[in-house]
């Protein structure tokens, strides 16, 4: 629709660079190059919790060869 108004012989010339840049978050306002997250806030994560000493995670990528 944007481009069929200014294709109009009226609105030729009669838009500057700053009326153009006005016009840009009309067009890519809706893409959104991230995906969609959807977020739960009344669920919680499955992620265990951190464990401590030799068995842990940290400890394991320290020694591990």
């Amino acid at each position: 629709m944007i481009q069929q108004v200014l294709a109009e012989p009226a609105w030729q010339n009669r838009l500057n660079a700053h009326d153009l840049r006005g016009l840009t978050p009309l067009v890519y306002s809706h893409v959104n190059p991230y995906g969609s997250f959807r977020l739960d806030l009344n669920s919680r994560l499955p992620i265990d919790p951190p464990r401590f000493g030799p068995e842990s995670v940290g400890t394991q990528l320290l020694f591990s060869t």
